[in-house]
C-alpha cells in the first residue's frame, strides 16, 4: 500500500512538472521558502540605552563650628561614628595624607568628601559624611557617617501589574538595608524587561535622619499594535502584503504577554496567522514561550498551492543584563508540518520535530551603535539523505544544523543609519525544505 502511494505521488509530481511548463507565471514556491518571507529576521534586542532613571536628593552639608582661633589645626587622628560597612582603620587609611600636618577648615571638608566618595565608588551613593559641631582637642577630628539606610519601598502607577509581584523583582533591594545603587538598578532593569512596563525610581528623605524612602514609579502599556504595508512577498504568491499585529501586555496579570499577527497578500494568494504567548517562570527573567503559526499560499495562475504549520515551546533566560550588554540563552522544541498540493492533491509533504538551543549577545557601544550576534544549533539526532526526498514525503531527520546571524546598526548622521547583517546556515547533511537557508522576504533580496 505504501509503495502504491509513493508511486502515485511520483506520478502526480511528474504530471505537475509537465503541467507547470505549460502554465504562465507558474513559479514553484516551497512551503519552507514561503515561511522565510513571513517570519521577520531576528530583531536587534537593544539593551537599555541608559540606566533606569533614579532621582536622588542632594544631601545638605552640615557646617562645622570650631572654636575661635582654630581656623587651622594639626590633625593627629580621625575618628568616625555611624559607620558599619567599613572599619575605622579602613576609613582612616583613606585620609592618611592629612595626618601630622596643619590643615585648614576647607581641607577638613575635603577629607569628609573623600570618605563620601569612597562610599559612592562602591555603590553606596546615599552615604554622607559630615563634620559635626565639635571642640577639637589633641588633634582628634570626628567625622559623622550616615551610610544611607532605606526606610521603605513604595510602588505607584501599578494598574495591571500587582505591587506584591513588583516587589519580588526588587528582591536584592529591601527596606532597612543600606542603600546600594546597583541593587536598585538591577531590580529596575528586571522590571523594565517585563512586557509593556517601564520602571523608574525617586529617592526621598525619610522621617528619621539618615533614612530614605524609595518610590518606584511604573509606566504601563497594556496594548500595543501596528499595521504595515510592504512588498516583501514573492510575485507569484502576492508581492504586496498587509500585516496587522497586536500585543497584549500582562493580560492575565501574571507578567504574561500575548502576541497576535495576521497577514494577507494581494488577491489573498498568501494568508498567514500566528499566536505567541509567554509567561515568567521566576523573578530572575526566565520565561517560557509557546507559539503556533499557520500559513497557506496559492501560486498565481497555477493549480499549485500549499500550507505550513509550526508549533514551538521555548524557555529563555538572561545570563547577562545591564545597560550595555545582554546575553540570552534559549532552549526549546519545534514541530513543523508543511505540504504542497496540485489541484488539492498533496504531492510534497514534510514533517520535522527538532530540539533547539541558542545564545544571543547584544552590545550597545559608546557611539550608540548596536551589535548583535545570535547562534543556535538544532537537531533530532538523525540524518537525512538524498533518497529520503524521492517519494515526496519527508519525515524530517536532522543530525545537526548551525545558524549564525550577525547584525550591526550604527548612526551616521541625525536621521541616517548604517545597517549591516550577515547570516548563514551549515549542516553536514541535506536539510528538509523548511530548514534550508533561503533568500527573500524582509531581510534579503532573491536574485534570478
Amino acid at each position: 500500500m505504501r509503495r502504491s502511494r509513493r508511486e502515485l505521488r511520483q506520478t502526480v509530481a511528474a504530471a505537475f512538472g509537465l503541467s507547470a511548463c505549460m502554465v504562465v507565471h507558474a513559479q514553484t514556491v516551497a512551503p519552507g521558502e514561503l515561511g522565510n518571507t513571513l517570519e521577520p529576521s531576528p530583531g536587534l534586542a537593544t539593551p537599555q540605552s541608559s540606566e533606569p532613571a533614579i532621582s536622588a536628593p542632594q544631601q545638605p552639608r552640615v557646617v562645622p563650628v570650631l572654636a575661635p582661633g582654630e581656623g587651622t589645626l594639626v590633625v593627629q587622628r580621625f575618628e568616625f561614628t555611624g559607620h558599619a560597612l567599613f572599619s575605622e582603620q579602613h576609613l582612616s587609611a583613606q585620609l592618611k595624607d592629612y595626618l601630622g600636618r596643619r590643615v585648614t577648615l576647607g581641607e577638613l571638608y575635603e577629607a569628609a568628601d573623600r570618605i563620601a566618595a569612597f562610599y559612592s565608588e562602591r555603590g553606596y551613593t546615599l552615604a554622607t559624611v559630615n563634620l559635626p559641631p565639635q571642640k577639637v582637642s589633641d588633634g582628634v577630628v570626628l567625622l559623622q557617617v550616615s551610610e544611607g539606610r532605606v526606610a521603605s519601598v513604595q510602588i505607584e502607577g501599578a494598574e495591571r501589574y500587582q505591587p506584591e509581584h513588583v516587589r519580588r523583582y526588587l528582591r536584592a533591594f529591601r527596606p532597612r538595608e543600606i542603600y546600594r545603587a546597583d541593587s536598585l538598578q538591577q531590580g529596575l532593569r528586571a522590571l523594565s524587561a517585563l512586557p509593556g512596563l517601564e520602571a523608574r525610581a525617586t529617592i526621598r528623605p525619610g522621617a528619621a535622619p539618615g533614612d530614605s524612602d524609595v518610590l518606584v514609579s511604573l509606566d504601563e502599556r497594556p496594548i500595543e499594535g501596528g499595521l504595515t504595508l510592504d512588498n516583501f512577498g514573492r510575485e507569484s504568491v502576492g508581492e504586496i502584503r498587509l500585516t496587522a499585529s497586536a500585543t497584549l501586555n500582562n493580560p492575565l496579570r501574571v507578567e504574561d504577554q500575548l502576541q497576535l499577527t495576521g497577514l494577507v497578500s494581494e488577491e489573498a494568494l498568501t494568508r498567514y496567522g500566528s499566536v505567541l504567548y509567554s509567561v515568567p517562570l521566576n523573578y530572575r527573567g526566565t520565561r517560557v514561550r509557546i507559539g503556533y503559526s499557520h500559513a497557506e499560499f496559492e501560486i498565481d495562475g497555477s493549480p499549485v498551492g500549499g500550507r505550513s504549520r509550526n508549533g514551538e515551546l521555548t524557555v529563555e533566560h538572561p545570563l547577562l543584563l545591564d545597560a550595555r550588554q545582554r546575553l540570552m540563552l534559549s532552549v526549546g522544541a519545534t514541530r513543523t508540518l508543511s505540504n504542497a498540493d496540485f489541484s488539492g492533491l498533496i504531492f510534497n509533504q514534510t514533517s520535522i520535530t527538532l530540539l533547539r538551543a541558542g545564545l544571543a549577545y547584544t552590545r550597545t557601544h559608546d557611539n550608540a551603535a548596536v551589535t548583535q550576534v545570535g547562534s543556535s544549533v538544532s537537531s533530532n539526532f538523525d540524518s537525512l539523505s538524498i533518497e529520503d526526498f524521492a517519494d515526496g514525503e519527508v519525515e524530517g531527520n536532522q543530525r545537526l544544523k548551525w545558524d549564525l546571524d550577525v547584525q550591526h546598526l550604527m548612526p551616521l548622521a541625525r536621521s541616517l543609519q548604517l545597517y549591516v547583517r550577515a547570516a548563514g546556515t551549515w549542516s553536514p547533511d541535506p536539510l528538509a525544505d523548511t530548514e534550508k537557508f533561503s533568500l527573500g522576504g524582509p531581510g534579503s533580496v532573491r536574485g534570478f
